[in-house]
């Protein structure tokens, strides 16, 4: 199957900020829809990912994607943590991640 990125689509790597003017709230970082989104709250949103993780038996999802998905795409993927550690189980696919918030970290993995 052919990729579907044109010319003047961004690098699968390339992390785009979506709006330079965040939202304030008490001169912290905040997210309309969802509350905080400042460094202490992104970190406890990856810790919950991790014993989410450990609870659910090392597994990352429980959809039927078979055991080598050419794309996945992360909706409201916040700090990034699900669609690197996706890119790690699954290397054939291209993931892509998007937020609201441009909170994910400058790099990541090449896949």
């Amino acid at each position: 199957m052919a990729s579907s990125l044109k010319p003047t689509d961004p690098e699968p790597t390339e992390s785009i900020p979506v709006d330079d003017n965040a939202l304030e709230e008490e001169g912290l970082p905040y997210d309309d829809e969802r509350g905080p989104n400042d460094e202490q709250q992104n970190e406890a949103v990856d810790v919950n990912h991790h014993w989410i993780t450990m609870i659910m038996g090392d597994k990352l999802h429980l959809a039927t994607i078979g055991d080598y998905p050419e794309r996945i795409l992360d909706i409201g993927t916040g700090t990034g943590v699900w669609a690197i550690d996706m890119s790690d189980k699954c290397p054939s696919a291209s993931i892509i991640g998007t937020n609201i918030s441009p909170i994910q970290p400058s790099w990541v993995p090449r896949k």
